[in-house]
């Protein structure tokens, strides 16, 4: 999954948090 730096969302906390539809548990991705 391509994810475009100006498509990421507002920071949370000090991280990215990116959440997309996927077919594992872990379908979630942290930018630091």
């Amino acid at each position: 999954t391509f994810v475009s730096a100006s498509n990421l969302p507002a920071k949370v906390d000090g991280y990215y948090y990116i959440h997309y539809v996927g077919n594992y548990r872990w379908s979630h991705i942290e930018i630091r």
